[in-house]
């Protein structure tokens, strides 16, 4: 539980404002799209869309991130990451980052 609270976040998703979404591979040819809630340097939150079947997602199992429908996200595209937890009944799962993102990357995306 503490590994989720190590870097501050930033919230993605406001009520009334459009939200962001991105492509994740999960497995060998096995896709995810989802909604960006949070992110900080350590990782995101995430939230499989409504209208997509709920993936089979296991603490430990890696992603990719593909695509993103915003182009201040472009930095993500083939970053890879690590499912730290899921919670199936709200759709939500958490991934940290391989590689600790730049905090001025992260505050950059709010700017944009």
């Amino acid at each position: 539980m503490s590994e989720r609270r190590r870097w501050k976040r930033f919230l993605l998703c406001f009520k009334g404002h459009p939200t962001f979404h991105c492509v994740l591979q999960i497995a060998e040819g096995v896709t995810v799209n989802a909604s960006l809630q949070d992110i900080s340097c350590g990782g995101i939150r995430l939230e499989v869309n409504k209208d997509d079947d709920l993936p089979q997602l296991l603490e430990g199992q890696g992603v990719e991130f593909l695509d993103f429908d915003a182009p201040r996200f472009e930095f993500l595209k083939g970053k890879r990451g690590i499912v730290t937890w899921y919670r199936p009944h709200e759709r939500q799962f958490g991934a940290s980052f391989m590689e600790i993102l730049r905090k001025g990357q992260v505050e950059d995306l709010l700017k944009a």
